[in-house]
């Protein structure tokens, strides 16, 4: 069963449209509407939920899925954070080019997208003037009419930028940049690089990409996830400040991107950082491809999916063994009451000195086999080891001859 979201509902209408003409109706149904129909589905009983969305939705998914005891997949998201370190590759020009495709990406409607963006003090002359480069040259000089990009193209923000999916996410994204406007008024360290909240088009549903620099942390944007194409920045004077920025903020980010030369850095930086995956020099491509399990950790989600990870989420591995009946199979019901001496002595004293064994035993002989092995063990001086390997040898021949 398959439920779009209700926000997007020329999406919701095509896969309605198109999964009927590939799946029989008993193996992939489409649901549309909102939260009435949502919450009639949650109401039943799954083998599996699996959800994409925000941590609110998040957690009355997971909530309702609890009365029923259905396991839950939830793939949430955060605020993705993207530290730039003082050893930072030399190629400044590729590491905007990164960042900036990254936070437009479907209009940064991701939730692995970067939220927001730390510099070490070292590489702000050279990075900040590269980024709004990027952006001039991804998309052009104007937000409001066609323009023509540094690389020749006929382009423009508005054109080419892709739209917020409902008008009460626009509302917000200029809300946030507004109120980083009134800040600026009275902090000249605050900074609005591009965009702006007068570049913006609710009727439409475009939001300017807008670069913040000095974003005060008691802001919405630096509390809440963006969303949107609205990148803050905050210089930090070294490492250990990035580290506290990043743990202070409230949950656990989905992504987490270091640009460094150096993998001590890039391993120091995601042990003392909680994130669900981790990316060094990009950003977002953990989602590419299909060999990497992807998922959140913690309040960004849990389970993780993919490729053969994807398979392993939809099914349940359902072990199953095999006895045999054979005469003796049971060692002279030796688990069996009641216990007399010498089980009791074989059950506490033998049975835990025997070698791991990747075969159950099924007779007298191969009991007999054990137990000498067992004493031997532990009678004769240095024979440990070879009697262990020769035995589980021996057993592993017998497991392969009942297999045939």
């Amino acid at each position: 069963m398959l439920k779009p979201s209700e926000l997007c509902p020329a999406s919701a209408k095509l896969l309605s449209k198109c999964i009927p003409e590939y799946f029989e109706a008993s193996a992939l149904q489409v649901v549309e509407g909102g939260i009435p129909e949502t919450t009639a589905l949650l109401a039943q009983d799954w083998g599996l939920i699996h959800f994409t969305g925000s941590e609110r939705v998040g957690r009355l998914v997971a909530s309702a899925a609890a009365k029923t005891l259905t396991p839950v997949v939830l793939e949430l998201g955060g605020k993705c954070p993207c530290y730039v370190d003082e050893s930072c590759p030399s190629d400044i020009s590729q590491v905007a080019n990164r960042i900036i495709w990254s936070k437009t990406v479907n209009c940064g409607q991701n939730c692995i997208s970067p939220d927001y963006l730390l510099i070490h003090k070292s590489q702000v002359d050279g990075l900040l003037p590269e980024l709004t480069r990027a952006l001039e040259e991804q998309f052009g000089t104007d937000s409001s009419s066609p323009s023509t990009a540094s690389n020749g193209s006929s382009n423009s923000y508005k054109s080419q930028l892709s739209k917020l999916v409902a008008p009460s996410h626009v509302q917000r994204a200029v809300d946030f940049i507004q109120e980083i406007e009134e800040m600026a008024k009275t902090d000249k360290h605050i900074q609005i690089l591009s965009g702006g909240s007068s570049k913006c088009d609710k009727q439409s549903g475009y939001v300017a990409p807008t670069i913040i620099l000095n974003a005060p942390l008691d802001s919405r944007i630096m509390k809440e996830e963006i969303f949107s194409p609205i990148l803050p920045i905050l210089v930090v004077n070294d490492r250990d400040q990035a580290v506290e920025i990043i743990n202070s903020m409230d949950g656990t980010p989905l992504g987490l991107y270091v640009f460094t030369k150096s993998e001590a850095v890039f391993r120091e930086m995601t042990e003392r950082c909680r994130s669900g995956t981790a990316v060094r020099n990009d950003l977002i491509v953990q989602f590419a491809g299909p060999h990497l399990p992807f998922g959140g950790l913690g309040t960004s989600g849990m389970g993780s999916y993919r490729g053969e990870n994807s398979f392993r989420c939809f099914s349940h591995m359902l072990p199953c063994v095999h006895r045999l009946t054979l005469p003796g199979a049971d060692l002279c019901s030796l688990r069996c009451q009641p216990f007399v001496p010498w089980k009791s002595f074989i059950l506490s004293k033998l049975v835990p000195m025997a070698p791991s064994i990747p075969v159950l035993i099924t007779g007298k002989r191969a009991a007999v086999v054990v137990l000498l092995a067992v004493a031997v063990t532990n009678l004769v001086p240095g024979a440990d080891v070879t009697i262990r390997s020769t035995l589980a040898s021996v057993l592993r021949k017998a497991a392969d001859g009942l297999s045939r």
